[in-house]
Formats: C-alpha cells, sequence, structure tokens
C-alpha cells in the first residue's frame, strides 16, 4: 500500500486537527468525511480541503476508494462504527477511549485479525518524541520506587453542565467521563512503562448523573507504587514525575509531553526533550501509516496486548467507583 485514503467520522476540534496532521503525512490522503447533517459535514470539508460529504455512514463504507477511517465520534459510538468498518475492510484508528469496555475491544481485535486489517486506540502521547526520550532515558533514574501521573484540566463543558444540561463529555449514555477522556492519558504511560500492577485501588467524585468528575487510581506493583490523579471539575499546575532510586524524571504534560527533564541530586536539571517538529496528532498518524505501508496488521507502539491491559484497567476502576455504561449491560 502506497498511498491511503482516509474517511473522517466526526466533525469535532479534534477531529480537525487529526486531518491537519494528516497533511504533514503525504501517504494520506483525507478523502471523505462523515456527518450526520449536510451542513456541518460541508463546512468542515471546506475548511479541511476535502472532496467528499457522507451524511450515511454505510454510503462512506461502500465507497471502495476508502482504505481507512478515522473515528471520532462520541465513546459510545466507536465499538459499532469500527465494527462495521471492519466489516466493509477499512483499517481503523480511533479516538481513545477506543471501546466502552473490554469485551466490545476484544471484539473489535478478533474481527480485524481474522480479516487481516489493522485496527489502533489513537494516544497521541505514545508515539511524540519527548514521550520516546523517557522510555530512553528511564534506567538513569536507577531503580523506579514511585511516580505520579497527574492530568486534571477544567472542562469547558463543566459550566454547561453545572447549568442544568446535559453535554455529551459529561453523559454516562455516551462512555464519557473524567476517567475515559483524560485518566486514560495516565494510565497509558504507566502500562507502556510498567507494565500490569498486581492491584488496583481507585476513587472518584461523581457527579450527581453518576458520570465521575475526577478521580485518583493507586497501582501497586512489587517493587513500586504510582499514583494517577486526574480531573475534568478543577485544574491543576503540577507536572509528572518518574522517581528513582538515583534521580527522577520530571514530565511537564503526560497528554503531550513536550519538556522532559532528567533531575540527580548535586546535578544540574538536564532537558532531555526532543524537538516536535510537527503537530502532537502526526506521530500517531505516522506509526498507523507507516504499519500500513509495510504491510502489517499490528502496530508495534500501539500494540493489541497493550490496547487491553489500558481497556481492562478502565474495566475494574469503573467497577470499583461505581460507573457503568449502557454498553456493559
Amino acid at each position: 500500500m502506497d498511498s491511503i485514503k482516509l474517511g473522517i467520522v466526526g466533525t469535532s476540534q479534534i477531529a480537525k486537527k487529526f486531518v491537519m496532521a494528516c497533511q504533514d503525512v503525504p501517504e494520506i490522503i483525507p478523502y471523505g468525511v462523515y456527518s450526520r447533517t449536510f451542513e456541518s459535514g460541508s463546512t468542515f470539508a471546506e475548511e479541511m480541503s476535502i472532496p467528499y460529504v457522507f451524511t450515511a455512514y454505510e454510503e462512506m463504507l461502500k465507497n471502495t476508494l476508502i482504505d481507512a477511517l478515522y473515528i471520532a465520534s462520541p465513546n459510545a459510538y466507536h465499538f459499532k462504527q469500527a465494527q462495521l468498518a471492519l466489516e466493509y475492510g477499512k483499517h481503523v484508528i480511533c479516538e481513545k477511549a477506543i471501546t466502552s469496555n473490554l469485551k466490545e475491544l476484544e471484539l473489535l481485535i478478533e474481527q480485524a485479525k481474522e480479516k487481516k486489517l489493522l485496527i489502533v486506540e489513537g494516544m497521541k502521547s505514545l508515539g511524540m518524541p519527548t514521550y520516546k526520550q523517557v522510555k530512553m532515558n528511564l534506567d538513569k533514574i536507577g531503580k523506579v520506587r514511585k511516580a505520579v501521573f497527574n492530568y486534571c484540566q477544567y472542562s469547558s463543558k463543566y459550566p454547561a453542565y453545572l447549568a442544568g444540561e446535559n453535554p455529551n463529555i459529561f453523559n454516562p449514555k455516551f462512555s464519557a467521563g473524567a476517567l475515559m477522556d483524560i485518566g486514560i492519558y495516565c494510565i497509558y504511560p504507566c502500562i507502556d512503562l510498567f507494565g500490569m500492577p498486581k492491584s488496583i485501588k481507585a476513587q472518584a467524585t461523581l457527579l450527581d448523573n453518576g458520570i465521575d468528575g475526577s478521580g485518583s487510581i493507586l497501582l501497586e506493583y512489587e517493587d513500586k507504587e504510582v499514583s494517577i490523579l486526574y480531573s475534568k471539575i478543577n485544574d491543576s499546575s503540577l507536572g509528572s514525575e518518574i522517581m528513582g532510586e538515583e534521580g527522577t524524571i520530571f514530565i511537564d504534560t503526560i497528554s503531550s509531553p513536550l519538556t522532559v527533564e532528567l533531575r540527580k541530586k548535586g546535578q544540574l536539571s538536564l532537558t532531555l526533550s526532543a524537538p516536535l517538529e510537527h503537530a502532537s496528532m502526526y506521530y500517531e498518524v505516522r506509526e498507523f501509516v507507516d504499519t500500513l505501508i509495510k504491510g502489517e496488521t499490528e502496530s508495534a507502539v500501539y500494540s493489541y496486548k497493550l490496547t487491553k491491559n489500558i481497556m481492562s484497567i478502565l474495566d475494574q476502576v469503573r467497577r470499583d467507583i461505581g460507573l457503568m455504561f449502557p454498553a456493559d449491560l
């Protein structure tokens, strides 16, 4: 596969950022966009220079020129949209969280393997150069004993919720909430770097409709513990930190790391940051495209094992905090 024609599902801001990232990847061509309304789709297509607009999902899937889909709809729609895309022979890159639960994810991976197709959960941070520097330099801080991954960001939709509205991101119907939207950014590097913990403890602040507004998770390993803090109802200026016996690695923003410092006692901080030559979402697009061009059906960065491990933790945390989605029933 030398080039990839891409269908876009959704017209949100994150979808715009993804299409803009595609502009730096010459092998991928945004070819069509699906929206429930022609007005929204055509506005998006005009702004993003996409030639075709579809208002029927299967109409886009039946287009044999489209090789792959980028899915940026609400979480609750991901499973059925990805399932149908795979049925039509399309590769899939899907916004996090890729499904509502592990059961749905395992069905998608099984289907992708049967059809020899690629499916990827788009977690931009794992492909970014500065995050790769964290992995490359982890041994320089000695035995890791503790880590804190922090992502607390006051949602622009929270005032609407407080005013009595029901925005998607705070609606259990859409498999949403703080854990699925931003807590996942903290869980990914933890499991990618350290593997699965021996135990998990979680607590959360649940809003009146049952969705989680914020929470914390403690992951216990044989020789270390990792604390995860996340919230959509308050801000935090704290970064994230991995603490070893010989030093620490400081990360400015765990969801999109730009500055990483190696800090050792009695020494000047060493900046490990790598130049960011492209938009942050470029790197997940590049990995998706490179995997397809090589003719492979599983990404080395976004492996199926890692993706399933992440979802299994999300499931357990939700059980612990008492958060259920319609898809769980």
